[in-house]
């Protein structure tokens, strides 16, 4: 890949260390994709350029296909509200 070409990015887990990193890369020329639960929450990142993606880890029929980038960045929190165990959330759901 040349140096002035656009990277994409995907990030899993797009909350408060994520949603950093995706402002920092979208400013640096980096194509961003975000993976949300919500579509309010999609909204939102559509309006920072970044290109949502709804679904969730721990159902692997809703994050299938995810698109092919240049770097993938996991930074998944534990939700407690979400309906499901820790282990769920990180072990099943990396495996998705």
């Amino acid at each position: 890949m040349k140096h002035d070409e656009m990277t994409s990015r995907l990030i899993i887990g797009c909350g408060y260390l994520g949603r950093r990193i995706a402002a920092h890369w979208y400013e640096s020329s980096r194509e961003v994709f975000a993976l949300t639960r919500s579509t309010e929450t999609a909204t939102q990142f559509s309006k920072h350029g970044w290109n949502p993606i709804i679904g969730d880890i721990t159902k692997p029929e809703s994050v299938a296909p995810l698109p092919e980038v240049d770097t993938v960045l996991l930074s998944v929190g534990f939700d407690r509200h979400a309906g499901y165990d820790i282990h769920t959330a990180f072990v099943d759901g990396i495996q998705n």
